[in-house]
């Protein structure tokens, strides 16, 4: 039986061929890695590559707001004053009927739905390449109020991500989450993801920049839309970092010797008193207050102070003038800049306070250190 028993009994490996095996593994996890490292980096040449490419014909296209169009319009537009704000700027600003009155070269930089932080990092891109004069501000009673979606639209920066410190510390901002940091940090063409089209279109003769040096009058019938929206109650809190950016811009201006003016354009309303509502003034008496404690101009062209602005023939919808309107805003505005332009004060025809008027509602803090927080 011990016979048997040793004849089936399995060979034992000797140890040069053990250590064979071993080599042979080890080499082919090494030619393993040996591909992938070659293939990152050819992934990474190629993204560079092509970055290099598209981004010159990107700096061009001054079509289609989505792919930085207005943005490019507004660094080559080499003006002395520019106009900030969201689509209630980019329609009510007349650039034409400013200049004249101030003497100095007016570009509306506005776009549609942007607001504070989009001004925040327009303006440090331009200050790369110019020393402007003067900026006027447009401001909205939801410029500092907590929107998520004003995170997703500033996006339209992603291009410009490697030429301002302001910019990539904003989209890279670690609370954003790794995945926008993969997408505009480890790889550069995602950034260019909405720009090819457009860059094509333009290179072809396709596209033509609309308006007056970026003013876009408005032309259609009104349209009562009130009912969709307007009486949205405001949420009586303020976005941290909108808010905190929002005076590193006016600070970094003003250290830059660039004049700062706030302003505030009308609303349709029918109530008959045409004032605020209050949740509505928590976030007027912030931009006041924004105004009085950083010794800026601030303007308040109201419907409250004008019969044209209670009249629906000055207006596309509730919250856009028409050309007419505009015109007619342009015009107060220029007279009252001449006076704000001169002194830091309250002009305008400005909205009542209620009786028992909330004065600050802005945290100290924000001025005393120029706090910044988190997104």
């Amino acid at each position: 039986m011990s016979k048997k028993k040793n004849k089936l009994k399995a060979p034992t490996p000797n140890r040069s061929e053990v250590s064979l095996d071993w080599n042979v593994l080890a080499s082919n996890l090494v030619f393993a890695l040996l591909c992938v490292g070659s293939f990152v980096a050819g992934l990474f040449a190629l993204d560079r590559s092509a970055t290099a490419l598209v981004k010159p014909f990107h700096r061009q296209t001054l079509v289609d707001e989505q792919a930085g169009g207005s943005i490019n319009q507004a660094l080559h537009a080499r003006a002395e004053a520019y106009v900030f704000g969201n689509s209630r700027a980019k329609h009510h600003y007349d650039c034409e009927i400013l200049s004249q009155t101030t003497g100095l070269r007016f570009f509306n930089a506005g776009a549609e739905g942007q607001d504070v932080l989009y001004t925040r990092l327009l303006a440090d891109l331009i200050e790369k390449e110019q020393q402007p004069k003067l900026y006027l501000v447009n401001v909205n009673l939801t410029d500092l109020m907590q929107i998520g979606y004003r995170y997703l639209r500033i996006d339209v920066f992603a291009p410009y991500i490697d030429d301002s410190a302001v910019v990539s510390g904003t989209l890279l901002h670690p609370s954003r989450g790794h995945e926008y940091r993969l997408r505009y940090g480890m790889l550069h063409t995602p950034r260019f993801n909405n720009c090819i089209v457009p860059i094509l279109r333009q290179r072809l003769g396709h596209l033509e920049t609309e308006g007056r040096f970026g003013y876009v009058p408005l032309h259609k019938p009104f349209k009562d839309d009130t009912p969709e929206h307007k009486w949205v109650l405001l949420v009586e809190q303020y976005d941290p970092f909108a808010l905190s950016e929002f005076i590193h811009f006016l600070r970094q201006a003003k250290a830059k010797h660039i004049k700062v003016v706030l302003c505030m354009g009308p609303h349709y309303r029918y109530r008959s008193e045409f004032n605020l509502r209050k949740d509505e003034w928590f976030f007027l008496f912030g931009l006041r207050q924004i105004a009085q404690l950083m010794e800026l101009p601030y303007i308040e062209l109201s419907e409250a102070g004008y019969s044209e602005f209670r009249d629906s023939r000055y207006y596309q919808d509730v919250d856009h003038l028409n050309e007419a309107g505009a015109r007619f805003f342009s015009e107060k505005l220029a007279q009252h800049l001449r006076y704000a332009l001169s002194l830091p004060t309250l002009e305008g025809s400005m909205y009542k306070p209620p009786i028992e008027p909330r004065q600050y509602t802005i945290p100290m803090e924000y001025f005393e250190s120029g706090l910044t927080t988190g997104l």
